[in-house]
Order: C-alpha cells, then sequence, then structure tokens
C-alpha cells in the first residue's frame, strides 16, 4: 500500500492532488532546458519538510554546492539546516568503487551497477534514522 507526501507547492500539487505516492519510483524526463532538476528539487523540499532523509545524485553537476543555491533560491531551503538528514555521492569513473570524501560526501563509479548499490546503502548509512519517512534518492542527468 502506497502512502502519499502533501506537496506543498501549489503549482505541483494541481499536478499530485493526492500527493506523491511512496515508496514509489519517479522518473521525470523532457528535453534539455525543461525544468527537471526543477521538479526534482520540488520533491525534495517536500520530502525534507515532512522529515524524510535525501540522497543526492547530481549527475550534471561538478559540485555539490549548485544544489544548495539551488534549493535556497527556489524555495528558500537552507539545506544547512539538513545536514543529518542529506548525503551526496558524486561519480567519478576512475574508482574501482566508492571511496567516502568526507562527512556526508561519497564518490563512486556510478557505472557499475553493484557500485551504485553499496554506494546508496553507504549513504543511507550517514543518515539520521527514524520516522515515517526512508530515504529518498534523487539523481538527475542531463
Amino acid at each position: 500500500m502506497h502512502k502519499k507526501l502533501r506537496i506543498r507547492q501549489p503549482w505541483l500539487a494541481e499536478l499530485l492532488p493526492e500527493g506523491l505516492p511512496y515508496p514509489s519510483s519517479t522518473l521525470i524526463s523532457g528535453p534539455g532546458g525543461s525544468g527537471k532538476p526543477l521538479i526534482g528539487f520540488a520533491f525534495v523540499y517536500n520530502w525534507l519538510k515532512a522529515g524524510g532523509n535525501v540522497i543526492f545524485i547530481p549527475l550534471q553537476y561538478p559540485k555539490m554546492e549548485l544544489v544548495k543555491a539551488s534549493l535556497k533560491r527556489l524555495y528558500d531551503l537552507n539545506i544547512d539546516e539538513y545536514s543529518n538528514k542529506i548525503a551526496y555521492i558524486r561519480l567519478n569513473p576512475d574508482l574501482a568503487t566508492w571511496q567516502k570524501t568526507n562527512g556526508n560526501t561519497l564518490e563512486a563509479n556510478l557505472l557499475k551497477p553493484h557500485v551504485w548499490d553499496e554506494a546508496i546503502n553507504e549513504a543511507d548509512s550517514l543518515l539520521a534514522k527514524g520516522g515515517d519517512l526512508s530515504t529518498l534518492v534523487s539523481a538527475s542527468a542531463l
């Protein structure tokens, strides 16, 4: 049985009046420049505000600061206030597997499916536990 995450943005709530079902997978597709990451950030915002954890895998952003700046600009969300609820995985195809680079950031060769799973599990282990929601994995690419 799916639960529903309440959506706070009127433009997105109009599209999902009953909320975002979870657990589930949601693929947002469209041409370049159509705003796919912006929609993803709306889900992230709602998930964090509801008490969930987030693992970011922003393949198109070379620095995680762009994620932080985008959420601040779009939703006035300071993700530093959620430091125990957010982890990052950066693509590094030169690695054989994955490695932790600092507190809540990993680098991983995400081109290998087993590494993808291992990195997500490791990132999830770094996050606070508890609450009704588990961990949202937000991955984006061009």
